[in-house]
């Protein structure tokens, strides 16, 4: 099994790091999700490991330091913690991997640029010839 490239262990471990908070007073959960900064450029780094890029700017890459959803009981409903933090849970985890998921399609398109560039295609082959 190769671990670092094992989904479901780097989801279950995102999931084993959600910190909830509760106030039962204001009927209210609160999920953080802490040290992402580096997971998207971390993920792209072994996106590219077995080539020979070069280059990847960790700034244009990084995201937030932490991820958080506050949940908040509606008055009409009975507030039940165990179901505030499914749903906080959940809503974490969906706006992290939104932020995951778009530095890296940027960093996708950011190739696909940079190999317009270096390649011609077969349109610009033919008018330069």
């Amino acid at each position: 099994m190769d671990i670092l490239n094992d989904t479901k262990l780097i989801e279950r471990t995102k999931k084993d790091m959600i910190k909830y908070f509760v106030n039962e007073e204001e009927r209210k959960v609160v999920a953080v999700l802490e040290n992402t900064r580096w997971d998207a450029y971390n993920k792209i780094c072994k996106m590219v490991r077995d080539t020979d890029f070069c280059v990847v700017p960790k700034e244009k890459y990084m995201l937030h330091a932490a991820y958080r959803a506050v949940v908040t009981c509606n008055d009409a409903d009975e507030f039940d913690i165990e179901v505030g933090k499914k749903i906080a849970k959940e809503r974490v985890l969906e706006h992290y991997y939104a932020a995951l998921d778009k530095r890296v399609d940027e960093f996708r398109n950011s190739v696909l640029v940079m190999n317009g560039k270096v390649f011609e295609t077969p349109a610009e082959l033919e008018n330069n010839t």
